[in-house]
């Protein structure tokens, strides 16, 4: 078995709903991504593997390899593509690192994408609410709902969890108000620089250079005034819930032979993952549940992992998580999460991996655990450590 190291990881910027990224295709989000990531390391052989997540992909000819051809790699590049809804691209990088693991591969590119605001689906989703919305107002919220409700409805699942774990609105607002800020403290302090490309709009004289969706300005009145979106008496709105938004993300892995072959510096290695499966209308702590399974299987304690970046989806799913995970609060998401940066749902895995990385450089943290829900009922996370020099 052999170590497996991540080298280096990049990100676009995070569109926003209706924004600049609309116009891109995923295909094309990914390709610039992977063209950027390789130019950055462009001394080093090309992957000999592409590993792509996206949750609704509308290339359906593998956008991956479609994303191979747009980045002008060599046509000898196999690609896949993989589907595991929201934990998508994290499950790209896992099958990553268990083919270099393996000896399969010795360079892997993995990385994450989607365009929710071009996604039929997710479109259709949206319409249909507004015209239940408009046409009979919200209903109340039931005791329970049919499993196949949930599994095509996380926030109705994650709405009807928060009532039952007692997580109020203003709570969850609070904790918005909180992810924004930190966002925005962490773009002023030039602490996403690194794992930044910028994108040069070509209909444009202009670069899209930060995430859209942050957004600290926002008003208590705001937040106060926000309707319900799913049920008349509920407690989650358009602010305390990631919105649709677009991106892309990649790593490069290579395995600890390649990495003393070019005496090279990589960020951290890959220790171990974790996979759970629930029942949907749990999912609000699913990836609390995949946390607990990885520092357990690993032999680890709370107080052996210094960061943790959590997909905040809703305020109330990880306010669910920090509770049952019993996480301090100034450890997760310390830069700031997808309720402000935005939660491009193939993307978001390989995302919130990226930003806990650099995370954990700039604090010199030991060990960074990066864990998400999944569309569903299922929870993801996987185990980083710092690369401090020597092997």
């Amino acid at each position: 078995m052999q170590k497996v190291f991540v080298v280096d990881a990049c990100r676009t910027p995070i569109g926003k709903t209706g924004g600049s990224l609309v116009d891109y295709s995923e295909t094309e989000l990914m390709s610039f991504a992977m063209q950027s990531i390789i130019k950055r390391n462009s001394k080093y052989p090309l992957p000999q593997e592409v590993i792509i997540g996206c949750c609704f992909p509308q290339e359906h000819r593998n956008l991956a390899k479609k994303a191979t051809i747009q980045a002008n790699f060599p046509s000898h590049i196999p690609a896949v593509t993989i589907n595991r809804t929201c934990a998508s691209s994290m499950e790209a990088l896992i099958q990553g690192f268990y083919r270099i693991s393996f000896g399969d591969a010795d360079i892997i590119l993995v990385g994450g994408t989607e365009n929710m605001n071009r996604n039929p689906h997710v479109m259709k989703m949206n319409i249909q609410n507004v015209r239940k919305y408009i046409k009979s107002g919200l209903p109340e919220m039931p005791q329970s709902l049919p499993e196949e409700t949930l599994l095509d409805s996380i926030g109705m699942s994650v709405d009807m969890s928060a009532r039952d774990l007692h997580i109020d609105k203003k709570e969850q607002d609070e904790y918005s108000v909180c992810s924004h800020e930190k966002a925005e403290t962490a773009w002023r302090n030039g602490r996403f620089n690194s794992e930044i490309v910028l994108i040069n709009h070509s209909s444009e004289d202009r670069c899209i250079s930060k995430d859209e969706g942050i957004d600290a300005t926002i008003s208590e009145t705001d937040y106060k005034e926000a309707n319900p979106l799913y049920f008349k008496n509920g407690t989650i709105t358009k602010h305390n819930a990631s919105s649709i938004s677009d991106g892309a993300a990649t790593m490069l892995l290579m395995s600890e032979q390649e990495v003393r072959k070019y005496a090279l510096q990589p960020i951290a290695e890959i220790i171990s993952s974790s996979l759970i499966g629930t029942r949907p209308e749990n999912i609000s702590t699913a990836a609390a549940d995949a946390y607990l399974n990885l520092i357990y299987k690993n032999k680890l304690n709370n107080s052996d992992i210094q960061l943790i970046e959590c997909n905040e989806a809703y305020a109330a799913q990880v306010i669910a998580c920090i509770r049952k995970a019993n996480w301090e609060t100034q450890m997760v998401n310390i830069n700031g999460g997808s309720l402000s940066i935005g939660h491009p749902l193939g993307c978001t895995g390989i995302r919130i991996c990226t930003t806990l990385l650099y995370s954990m450089k700039q604090t010199s943290s030991n060990f960074g655990v990066a864990t998400m829900c999944a569309g569903g009922g299922m929870g993801q996370a996987i185990l980083f450590k710092l690369f401090e020099g020597d092997f």
